[in-house]
């Protein structure tokens, strides 16, 4: 396992690209970062494995990793994916500070709505362009994406910190 850097992409101030996996043998270890990562899978398949949980994304399908959660990747068959990682200080700013203090996001391929799919299909288009007017407006359409991502996909960080103090009240009952 390993601590990834991530570095933003020159004119934007977070990592934004497309990634083609051409081997059904690529595989990307175990490793975390501060970054929060989203990916939309364009074609093929991706496999996401975190300690307890898979995901296998196909066309379509996008998946949000919050900050600082060890994962891992192949791709079971070649394909395309956007990934856009955003650094947890410019997410921070964006969400007034509340990102990882009330709120995270809870964001699978199970529950990405028709709207979040519509931005991510702009962003991707946008990309291919190199000049100032479609970085400016990637740049917006990331806003709107966050925008999209906090009001329809957040779990109150109470509640996630309720559970993870329940699973612990049997011990504590018996120390007493």
């Amino acid at each position: 396992m390993y601590h990834e850097a991530i570095i933003p992409t020159m004119n934007f101030p977070f990592k934004i690209f497309i990634f083609n996996t051409k081997s059904s043998d690529r595989l990307i270890p175990p490793h975390w970062h501060a970054s929060v990562e989203l990916l939309f899978c364009l074609s093929g398949k991706l496999e996401v494995q975190f300690p307890n949980k898979r995901f296998s994304l196909s066309e379509q399908d996008v998946l949000f990793i919050n900050s600082n959660i060890i994962h891992s990747s192949r791709s079971p068959l070649p394909g395309k994916c956007l990934a856009i990682q955003i650094p947890l200080d410019f997410l921070a700013d964006a969400t007034e500070s509340q990102y990882g203090n009330r709120f995270l996001y809870k964001l699978t391929p199970q529950n990405a709505t028709p709207e979040l799919k519509v931005i991510l299909m702009r962003i991707k288009k946008q990309l291919s362009k190199e000049n100032l007017w479609d970085r400016l407006t990637t740049k917006a359409s990331v806003y709107e994406l966050i925008a999209e991502l906090t009001k329809n996909f957040c779990v109150p960080l109470a509640g996630i910190k309720e559970i993870e103090s329940a699973k612990h009240l049997p011990k504590l009952k018996k120390s007493e």
